[in-house]
């Protein structure tokens, strides 16, 4: 492209180019996926590739280097051995004093592996390279085999301007990375079954955010009874471990508690962490898996231990016959604002409408009025429900927004790969004109990956074939939804 065709410079200052570029650059990428998305951490190169203007605003923009993403493979070593490390140094010193977002991982080695001398070689180089820029570390996530690089890392201004350091790694033996003895993260991440965390020298004071994968109980509880200022905890694949005494922390600063069991082969082990817990400022539970397993003793008892106002509640992976635990749950915090949750296959309607019926203020099915207990969630305003496979009443929808205090109320259901049961067209014209109101109501089915509106399908039959004026029933799978 000569300056002519130029579409940016004609009509843009440096500036404001400059700013059309970082706008380019894909999303801070999440943790350990190097390989998936090394390839769009490359924009800064290939802007600056189309013309001999763009490469100065590109070259001379600190912003658009500011992260440094890379896996070294064995194909890597092979095809850019060479001519990486230099590319590295150039990208670090476009970014200037700019904080830096850096991940970096390498192949492990394999038995056989006629490679790997290379691959170490290589990693080496780059360890030292961003070695040198480690005083505008602000991110650091490594995946790497700690025995083999780790003790490479180090810094002469012991890395003061650190935030977040993600570390997921094996190691032969218990040693500690050396250089992790010398930091002040306030967010950290550390993976690995090989060493225990509990013996990181890290300044446990500064940290307000902790994400641990494959370790155990006492570990988790350790941790957080060292990290004072904790406020979010987030646990994946935890595996049991007997504790020698019972042991109660207290963390009035914690507000969110996280159990994520998903892609994960271990159950965590929710109720001996939980029963260990008081967490007065408590304001957010999740749990992601693929079947709800906690003691509904465990989660009111902490509920009553710690006298916490939860507002958010995320739940995925709830099993149907567990639907009386759960609502019995949801009745015992009645400072909840924002309700999501997911259920899982179901051949009975009463699953999930026994939860409308409580929103509703009717009766959950087969109780009698004398039993229906004093309003249910009054502070609730926003609820996301996931369903797979799930049947329920259509009408229990225009009932909840009817009743009182339910107005304002965002409600949206998402279908998981499984059809729209039939809907009678009285509820239909209910839904429809709830929808014209301004209530905030979405429906959709996932299939496919791709949503679905189902309001929208519904509003263009009922237009295309007046089928609601006729009395009749949709039955949707016949327009195939």
């Amino acid at each position: 492209m000569n300056q002519i065709q130029d579409p940016l410079n004609h009509k843009f200052p440096p500036e404001i180019v400059s700013h059309i570029f970082t706008l380019c650059l894909p999303k801070v990428p999440p943790l350990h996926h190097h390989g998936e998305i090394q390839e769009e951490w490359a924009v800064p190169l290939f802007l600056g590739a189309i013309c001999r203007k763009w490469r100065h605003i590109a070259w001379s923009s600190p912003r658009l280097w500011t992260t440094v993403v890379v896996h070294i493979s064995s194909r890597m070593a092979k095809q850019l051995g060479g001519s990486l490390p230099q590319l590295v140094t150039e990208w670090l010193g476009r970014s200037g004093v700019l904080p830096l977002t850096i991940q970096f991982s390498a192949a492990r080695p394999r038995e056989q592996n006629e490679g790997y001398d290379d691959i170490k070689s290589l990693a080496c180089l780059i360890i030292d390279i961003l070695n040198r820029h480690s005083e505008c570390w602000q991110n650091l996530d490594l995946d790497l085999d700690v025995d083999s690089y780790t003790q490479k890392f180090n810094s002469s201004s012991e890395f003061s301007n650190l935030r977040s350091l993600s570390f997921n790694g094996a190691v032969s033996g218990l040693r500690m990375p050396a250089f992790l003895t010398e930091i002040r993260p306030t967010h950290l991440t550390l993976s690995s079954f090989f060493f225990s965390f509990t013996g990181l020298n890290v300044s446990w004071e500064n940290i307000t955010h902790i994400i641990l994968q494959y370790t155990d109980t006492f570990t988790c509880v350790d941790v957080a009874e060292k990290a004072h200022r904790l406020q979010v905890f987030r646990l994946c694949a935890i595996c049991t471990q007997l504790l020698e005494e019972q042991i109660y922390v207290c963390r009035p600063s914690l507000r969110s508690l996280e159990f994520d069991e998903h892609n994960c082969p271990i159950a965590v082990p929710v109720a001996e962490i939980i029963d260990c817990m008081e967490l007065p400022g408590l304001e957010e539970w999740s749990y992601m898996g693929k079947s709800w397993r906690i003691p509904l003793v465990s989660l009111l008892s902490l509920l009553e231990r710690s006298s916490c106002h939860l507002k958010v509640v995320k739940i995925s992976g709830l099993d149907p016959s567990r639907i009386d635990d759960f609502r019995t749950f949801l009745e015992a915090i009645p400072s909840l604002k924002h309700l999501s949750f997911s259920l899982g296959l179901s051949k009975g309607q009463s699953t999930l409408n026994n939860i409308l019926d409580r929103l509703c203020n009717a009766p959950p099915s087969g109780t009698s009025m004398t039993e229906t207990a004093t309003q249910f969630l009054p502070h609730l305003r926003t609820i996301d429900i996931g369903a797979n496979g799930v049947p329920f009443s259509w009408d229990r929808i225009p009932a909840t927004f009817r009743s009182p205090n339910r107005g304002s109320l965002s409600m949206k259901f998402t279908f998981l790969n499984t059809r729209i049961e039939r809907i009678e067209n009285v509820v239909a014209h209910q839904i429809l004109q709830l929808v014209d109101e301004g209530r905030n109501l979405c429906i959709t089915r996932l299939k496919d990956v791709k949503e679905l509106d189902f309001i929208q399908k519904l509003r263009d039959c009922a237009v295309r074939s007046g089928l609601v004026t006729r009395g009749r029933r949709f039955q949707f799978w016949s327009i195939g939804f």
